[in-house]
This record gives structure tokens, sequence and C-alpha cells, in this order.
């Protein structure tokens, strides 16, 4: 009721909307009739990708215009593989070892070489596992009656009458290495049934005992003397 007392309606105001075929443009999606009656054109909002060529940093593969007419890269997800891989006089530790980094920055690593102390394996020139297939020199020796000479990664000191101290100058991670001696003939000389044998191996080294045989007939009277030796090592061991 109005101020006057009279009964008056109060009406909703109707807007209808119906699918529409796209105008022109090709954005229109729907029409709707507004309170007075007219249509209207409910448009989408457009926006368009095209391909770009990479930017500086090489990770954008294609722009597009946003709603505001502003133009932004998409970029893709970077991912990158390295191999820590050869030995050289700068880097002469290179591991082999792989990394991945995933698209959030985080490394994970793999190992192709085992950091064992047993391990025979060793890092190719090109990052791989290499294993030697023969057994490699790792100490030779001439040695003199009194210690010292020529020696390679080794030194030898006389301990006490014909026994010698071997050690290495890097240590072997065992004991699983070959052993080579040799001493000089006597001619038929005094100690002319010389004998030289080793003991006390240990992967520092080991212990080289000389003396004469005497034929047998008594234990071995030790002297001193020049003596050769070789170090192998064995693939494996």
């Amino acid at each position: 009721n109005n101020e006057n007392g009279d009964a008056v309606n109060i009406n909703e105001t109707i807007t209808t909307a119906t699918q529409n075929v796209l105008d022109a443009d090709g954005n229109a999606i729907a029409v709707y009739n507004n309170e007075n009656g007219d249509a209207v054109n409910i448009n989408e909002t457009i926006t368009t990708a095209t391909q770009n060529v990479l930017d500086a940093d090489g990770n954008a593969i294609a722009v597009y215009n946003n709603e505001n007419g502003d133009a932004v890269n998409i970029n893709e997800t970077v991912t990158t593989f390295t191999q820590d891989d050869t030995p050289t006089s700068t880097d002469a530790t290179a591991t082999g070892e792989i990394t991945y980094t995933d698209e959030a920055g985080n490394p994970f690593t793999a190992q192709v070489v085992s950091a064992d102390a047993d391990n025979a394996l060793s890092v190719g020139t090109d990052g791989g596992a290499f294993m030697a297939v023969a057994p490699t020199v790792y100490s030779v020796g001439k040695v003199g009656a009194a210690g010292g000479g020529a020696l390679f990664n080794a030194t030898v000191v006389n301990i006490g009458t014909g026994t010698y101290r071997v050690t290495f100058t890097t240590a072997l991670p065992n004991a699983n290495y070959i052993i080579q001696l040799s001493q000089p003939g006597r001619a038929g000389a005094g100690n002319d049934d010389p004998g030289i044998s080793y003991s006390a191996q240990s992967g520092a080294g080991f212990t080289v005992n000389i003396g004469d045989n005497d034929n047998g007939g008594s234990d071995r009277a030790f002297f001193n003397s020049e003596f050769m030796f070789t170090v192998l090592t064995i693939p494996g061991f």
C-alpha cells in the first residue's frame, strides 16, 4: 500500500539469456535481454598464443597476450644432467659422479665408481668406470746392502743384519699384492748358498730377509746384501 493506501504491485525485473552463434568478432558466447528489452551480447575473454624465439635464458617456448593485452612468456621447465667425467691435471680427483638437477633446482647424484677402499675400478677418461685387465707395477727397487738405492714408490731401511723393511710411499688398502725378490749370485765365494725371502706383508709394506743357507746344514746365517724387488697389484684384489 502506498502513502494513499492504494495497493501497488512490486514486480521483479526480468532478463533472459540465450545461447548465441559467435558474431563477426568471434567472441560473443550468449545474448541476454536487459530490463529495457534490449539484446546485449555476453562476450568471452580472448587470449592469444604464438610461438616465440627462445629468450636470453633459453627457456621461453611461446608468448601469449593476456586479458590486459600484455605479452607474457610461456616458459619450459628446465632440468640439467651433468657428469664429473674426465680426470685431468687440474681435476685429478674426478669421480665420474652423475648429477641430475630437477625442475625445482634440487640435485640428485649417482656414483659411477665406488669409493670403497678395496675397489679395483677407477674413473676412465670419459668418466665411466674403468678396470685394468693386467697386473700393474706398483713399486720397484734396486736396494743397496746398507738400504736405500734406486726406488719407486717406496723407502727401504736396513733394520738389522740381512733384514730390510720396505715401506710404500702410498700404502695399499690390503696385502693382496705380489712380491718378487732377487739377489746377486756369489760365484762360489763366501756366503755361497744365499737365500732371500719376505715376511710381515701388509698394505704398508713388507720385510725382506737375506742370509746364507749353508747348504741346508744349519739355520740361515743372515748377512747384508744388495737385492731387487718388484711389487705387482692385481685387478680385483
